[in-house]
């Protein structure tokens, strides 16, 4: 037998939080998060920046354990250097890396066993100027120890060009120059801020530089067996203006050759769009403009409308974030989801509730450890005018659970199993963790009080030393990212036969919307039973009483009814076509809307089946 879900409401990102600044913070933090890696639902480190009581910028960290993140603490760097962090990348939770700047130099700090250690410098390429001006914007690992960054730096011609660290067993070595496009100008302007790597020396990092006409193009710069090529421009959105001023801030690969990467352009009528670019076996194709919210504003010549992250789980399903202008002038944070490798609008996300009426909201880094179960990192200025960070914490998505059993009904001293289905509400999407309870009349299931799902099912099995009807429940704990939910009751009858379904006493039995599809029953008691909704499709009843029985919906077509009591039986709404009746009694039986036998209605037959069967 089965019984129908049962469901719970829903968001989408969720809700932003403010994250506490770290204790010796400034009275105005100018606290935000530049970058979030997450390594599990719920478990998930941001970095970024604050200024201190002394008025000087720190890096900063803070962790979300199952769902909350603690407050942000201080990431030591040399004194006095105003670092700060701009991206991490987490192998498993409590171990990151995490790379920015400081002093002009690139840097990188790793956390260990959930303890951020000093951050160190890592060398700029060999032909960097003096003051190199050093920065790493993004990192991924791939494996612990094991990672690539990407960021830019001077050249000894005071030239800004993009480039690469490599991390591996646990050490960096010195940067590398990424070549820009062929077709770049005298002063390249070439800075990569996103990378993801499919495995260590297979990574795909974004950025911008500036061609031979002087126009900013957005470029991407490919990895393979450890060695990067040289960059190639990505081609701007169609309705481009002629200088497109286009760039890639975030990027997201679930394969080898197939990623997406985020960031925005200047349009024919030199308003900035946010934009995306799919990469597919390898070759990325035109990018495209990502639709700002509804309330967006509709000029944005001076403003930026743009995508900073994205995070994907499986080819065509990301989830992009950033800012946008809205109609009032005020800048908000949005999201914008890819489904089946399209970008749907993007969606406001609103800033955190002690915000101000200009919240100056956005969000730069996103990360997406499973899918419906992401996390954004950013900042806004609160009601007092001080800029904190903030994080969104998933709203659960909604869900339902569906009960059946096997088989149903069940003989004394046989095993019956109770399996549960846990699924997500749409448009929520993801697989459910946690655990399902079963109860029997209102009393826990020894041994299924807390079974743990496993591919959104759980099951429980119980063998029964008596007759008896049964109602059983199964409930759904929920997790941080789904909604608990409890199945509608489902009967279980368990019976005595004197052997296979020959002789079985089932007087009083639950068997509503029981499936007995197809069995055959003699000799068989179902007196004062309840087969409402049944499934008795092509079902055998041979000398059988079945008085007082509620059989309202049930399904009797095709059924064969031999020497059966039918008296004061409910047939309300059930469907007798096809069903054969011999010597059956129905003296006193309910009829309305009932199909009898030869396909004519109850209703039409002076509210009868009397003559029809």
């Amino acid at each position: 037998m089965m019984s129908g879900p049962s469901a719970a409401t829903q968001n989408n990102l969720g809700q932003t939080t403010e994250v506490t600044a770290p204790s010796n913070a400034h009275f105005n933090p100018i606290a935000f998060f530049n970058a979030v890696s997450c390594t599990s639902a719920g478990n998930c480190v941001g970095v970024g920046r604050y200024t201190d009581s002394s008025d000087q910028g720190q890096a900063m960290a803070a962790t979300e354990t199952d769902g909350t993140f603690g407050q942000a603490t201080e990431v030591s760097a040399p004194a006095n250097t105003e670092p700060e962090l701009f991206g991490v990348s987490c192998t498993s939770a409590g171990n990151c890396v995490s790379v920015g700047t400081y002093g002009g130099l690139a840097m990188e700090v790793t956390e260990t066993g959930g303890a951020f250690g000093q951050a160190t410098e890592v060398s700029a390429p060999s032909n960097a100027f003096s003051d190199s001006m050093a920065v790493l914007n993004g990192v991924s690992c791939p494996s612990a120890g094991n990672c690539v960054a990407v960021g830019s730096y001077l050249d000894s011609s005071g030239l800004t060009q993009a480039m690469e660290a490599t991390e591996t067993g646990g050490t960096f070595a010195q940067a590398t120059e990424v070549t820009a496009p062929s077709n770049v100008g005298s002063d390249p302007g070439a800075q990569l801020f996103g990378v993801s790597c499919t495995s260590p020396g297979n990574c795909v990092g974004v950025g911008r530089y500036l061609d031979s006409s002087g126009d900013l193009q957005a470029v991407e710069a490919t990895e393979t067996g450890g060695t990067f090529e040289q960059a190639t421009e990505v081609t701007a959105p169609s309705d481009a203006a002629s200088d497109p001023e286009a760039q890639l801030f975030g990027v997201s690969c679930t394969s080898a050759g197939n990623c997406v990467g985020v960031g925005n352009y200047r349009d024919s009528s030199l308003d900035f769009q946010a934009m995306e670019v799919t990469e597919t076996g390898g070759t990325f194709g035109q990018a495209t403009e990502v639709t700002a919210p509804s309330n967006a504003a509709s000029n944005t010549v001076d403003v930026l409308h743009e995508l900073d992250g994205v995070s994907c789980t499986s080819p065509g399903n990301c989830v992009g974030v950033g800012s946008y202008l809205d109609s009032s002038g005020l800048t908000q944070a949005m999201e914008a989801t890819e489904t089946g490798g399209t970008f749907g609008q993007a969606t406001e996300v609103t800033a955190p509730s002690n915000a101000a009426s200009d919240p100056e909201a956005g969000l730069d880094g996103v990360s997406c450890p499973a899918t419906g179960s992401c996390v954004g990192v950013g900042g806004y200025t609160d009601s007092s005018g001080d800029v904190q960070a903030m994080a969104t914490t998933p709203t659960a998505h909604p869900t339902t659970t569906a009960l059946a059993s096997s088989p149903d009904p069940a003989k004394v001293g046989q095993k019956v199993s109770y399996t549960a289905s846990v699924g997500v509400v749409p448009p929520g999407m993801g697989l459910p963790t946690g655990t399902v309870s079963f109860s029997d009349n209102g009393t826990p299931i020894t041994g299924c009080d807390a079974v743990t799902l496993a591919g959104g099912q759980a099951s429980c099995t119980v063998t029964y030393s008596a007759t008896g009807s049964h109602i059983i429940v199964a409930t759904y704990s929920g997790d941080a990212n789904f909604m608990a939910s409890t199945s509608p009751e489902l009967g279980e009858a368990v019976v005595h036969c004197l052997f296979g379904t020959f002789g079985c006493d089932l007087f009083g039995a639950n068997l509503v919307d029981a499936d007995l599809a197809g069995q055959s029953y003699a000799w068989t008691n179902l007196a004062q039973g309840d087969l409402a909704g049944a499934d008795l499709t092509d079902t055998t009843f041979v000398v059988t009483t079945m008085a007082g029985t509620d059989l309202i919906g049930a399904d009797l077509s095709e059924a064969k009814l031999v020497f059966v009591d039918l008296s004061h039986v409910n047939l309300t709404n059930a469907n007798l076509k096809g069903a054969t009746l011999f010597f059956v009694n129905v003296s006193g039986a309910t009829w309305s809307n009932t199909t009898c036998p030869d396909g004519t209605n109850s209703n039409a037959d002076g509210g009868t089946c009397a003559g029809h069967l």
